[in-house]
């Protein structure tokens, strides 16, 4: 999540979708800076044992990564995405996807959708995983 940091940066209420935000930095990052970036500075504050969650991509991070973290990599079955991602596609405005699933399918079989970024990911930390274990 991408924090707005002019909000951020003013009073926060409890009402607001960012005070939990802004009290868990006030409390991890006592000395912090907001304006100098949220994330890393919470990141930096944590004891050395750390729990990281991404989205990224495998090839966006840093090379020596899996020579230097441990890495739990979870997928969903590419089935059960696919349909999930069919059904966000039509309830969102934004998209308002009006075919079928089957059509939906092809869309992605073909490269005419968005879904296929799924389905790279997955492929890619395959690829490029030292230790993948398939289970």
């Amino acid at each position: 999540m991408y924090i707005n940091l002019k909000a951020f940066l003013t009073k926060l209420t409890p009402d607001n979708p960012l005070y939990e935000y802004e009290q868990a930095f006030k409390r991890d990052v006592p000395e912090g800076n907001a304006s100098e970036g949220i994330y890393i500075q919470t990141a930096q504050a944590l004891r050395d044992s750390r729990t990281l969650k991404t989205h990224y991509p495998f090839s966006l991070l840093h090379p020596t990564f899996l020579d230097t973290a441990k890495v739990v990599y979870i997928s969903r079955n590419p089935r059960d995405t696919l349909v999930s991602f069919y059904h966000m596609m039509c309830l969102l405005q934004h998209f308002s996807y009006k075919g079928n699933l089957d059509e939906f399918v092809d869309d992605v079989i073909n490269g005419r959708s968005r879904c296929k970024f799924v389905c790279i990911l997955s492929a890619e930390f395959k690829s490029g995983s030292k230790l993948y274990c398939s289970l």
